[in-house]
């Protein structure tokens, strides 16, 4: 067990050093970025010394519970991948958060993100998760984060990573309007339609990686997503230049105007007015001088008769 503590702090190799002279306190106070990964930490307590905090790295370690960092009013970066969280907390006062990184834990709900104003990325990917779960995400979060992307522009939530969480669909994260690059590799999309209206509602999307999801397997599956994003630059790593993106665009507007045409004509082929019978029963032959000709109920040709 191993507790993270001011003392602690102090003692560590920090590349900021404690000047001669200086008291432990004074030096906690300017210390800006804390370097504490894979160091078997399971407790985090007593570091509200360490006001000027602007990074944190406490990534593979055992940590249970994501520790309060309220009084670090300067905190932009936070690093907790690979320990044991099992609940997004403590997060609501860090306002100038911009990089929140809680990959490879134990969250089954994305939350608590409402005070997270500046937040700009977001890494939730290979959650440990139940058998047969999904990562959920709760919807108060999440359209709170788009309320400040719709104010402050510059400042919006743009990256988010969520691979390997089994999500079946992107659905939740349609709010998110901002969003300029998305990673959702191996997870379990297998619907395109439904993929593609999602990222209709992201006309900023720049980066898309779907590597491993049963959707991949689809024939020409690239194309629908090409269709369906304006800005689309780099799809899976892979490049998207104007002539393909401007071919698919035209191909497509061909079959919807050829489907719109066939459409048009079944249209007038089962709205036309029938032809008018006409009753020929009323219809007499015309009378030839020197022969009488009898009337006839059809129009059908007499037989010639020879002498």
């Amino acid at each position: 067990m191993v507790q993270l503590t001011e003392e602690l702090v102090a003692r560590s190799n920090n590349p900021v050093k404690c000047k001669k002279g200086e008291d432990v306190p004074r030096y906690l106070r300017r210390i800006t970025h804390l370097y504490f990964a894979n160091r078997n930490i399971d407790c985090v307590d007593g570091l509200s010394a360490c006001h000027s905090l602007s990074v944190v790295y406490l990534y593979d370690n055992r940590l249970r519970k994501l520790p309060r960092f309220s009084f670090a009013s300067q905190l932009t970066h936070l690093y907790r991948q690979n320990n044991q969280l099992y609940r997004m907390e403590n997060l609501a006062n860090l306002h100038n958060l911009t990089k929140l990184y809680l990959g490879g834990n134990f969250i089954s709900v994305v939350e608590d993100l409402n005070g997270l104003k500046y937040l700009q990325e977001l890494h939730v990917e290979n959650q440990h998760l139940a058998p047969g779960e999904k990562l959920l995400f709760e919807p108060r979060s999440l359209q709170a984060v788009a309320a400040n992307a719709s104010v402050m522009v510059q400042m919006s939530l743009c990256v988010v990573n969520v691979s390997g969480n089994r999500l079946d669909n992107l659905v939740d994260l349609a709010c998110l309007e901002k969003l300029n690059h998305c990673i959702t590799t191996n997870n379990l999309l297998h619907n395109v339609k439904d993929l593609a209206a999602v990222l209709a509602c992201w006309p900023l999307l720049c980066r898309l990686d779907l590597v491993g999801n049963p959707l991949c397997q689809q024939a020409k599956f690239k194309d629908e997503i090409i269709t369906a994003t304006s800005k689309l630059g780099l799809l899976d790593g892979k490049e998207i230049k104007t002539t393909t993106r401007e071919f698919l665009l035209n191909w497509k507007a061909h079959k919807e105007a050829r489907k719109k045409g066939k459409h048009c004509s079944k249209f007038m082929l089962t709205t036309a007015v029938p032809a008018k019978q006409i009753d020929i029963s009323s219809l007499t032959w015309p009378k030839i001088p020197g022969r009488t000709v009898p009337l006839q109920k059809s129009l059908s040709t007499p037989k010639p008769s020879f002498v």
